[in-house]
């Protein structure tokens, strides 16, 4: 390997450990809001959960149209069950500070 391109490779790896790990942050939903196994307002795939008890974590994992699929947490931050749904985009609340 040319010299040059080891300095350039041992570069990249020393700043990508010297870079801060990221952090997801949690949020709440607004009062009410449904969640769904599958993208979309089908009341066959709507899931038994309320809102007030549940907090995301976004980033969204993915998204589909108006809908996104988050990871689901309850309040005191242990993953939920499921650990994953579909949720209006738009039902994004507030930021959720973790009691931990």
């Amino acid at each position: 390997m040319p010299r040059s391109r080891l300095r350039q490779t041992l570069l990249i790896g020393f700043m990508l450990l010297a870079a801060p790990p990221s952090m997801a942050a949690m949020f709440t939903l607004r009062p009410g809001t449904s969640l769904y196994s599958r993208p979309g307002f089908r009341m066959t795939h709507r899931l038994d959960l309320r809102s007030e008890e549940i907090v995301v974590e976004g980033p969204a994992i993915e998204q589909r149209e108006q809908f996104c699929l988050y990871r689901l947490l309850d309040r005191s931050g242990r993953p939920s069950v499921p650990e994953k749904a579909w949720v209006p985009c738009y039902a994004i609340d507030r930021l959720f500070e973790s009691p931990r």
